[in-house]
């Protein structure tokens, strides 16, 4: 049985149990061979494995959250986050509620109740304002806490 260009979506992507052809979306497929790559790198610990560390880490001090960039929700902060390859890989894990770790980089605070510039500007801004807050939060990284 072929597939006519009139089929519907729900059809073709669907699983083998409701009928359907059960092809993966472009968008699950390249999100799959994403986290394929990534998750290999990482285990081999080569050349690639370290530039993907480096990049992850890039993304961690660009968004300025304390922890983990891919532990996040991608569409709570996706407005600091670079266009980069880890970011698309990062959008999917959090499209599939899935989280990764690594152990990267990692910026403690200094005191009890120190909170992240952008985590509190996030909270009133949204968009380019947000955008530009983080733009030059970088030189100064912390809100000491009020106590």
């Amino acid at each position: 049985m072929g597939i006519c260009s009139t089929t519907s979506l729900d059809i073709i992507h669907s699983s083998y149990t409701y009928g359907g052809f059960q092809i993966p979306t472009s968008w699950d497929l390249q999100g799959s061979t994403h986290l394929y790559f990534l998750v290999g790198h990482l285990q081999l610990q080569d050349l690639v494995g370290q530039h993907i560390i480096h990049c992850m880490d890039q993304v961690y001090l660009h968004i300025g959250y304390q922890q983990k960039v891919l532990t996040y929700d991608f569409q709570l902060i996706k407005d600091l986050a670079p266009p980069t390859w880890v970011t698309n890989t990062w959008e999917y894990l959090s499209s599939n509620h899935a989280t990764l770790t690594s152990n990267s980089l990692s910026l403690d605070f200094q005191r009890e109740n120190d909170t992240s510039i952008t985590q509190v500007a996030r909270q009133h801004y949204r968009g380019i304002r947000l955008r530009r807050i983080n733009a030059v939060r970088i030189p100064s990284y912390h809100f000491p806490d009020s106590q």
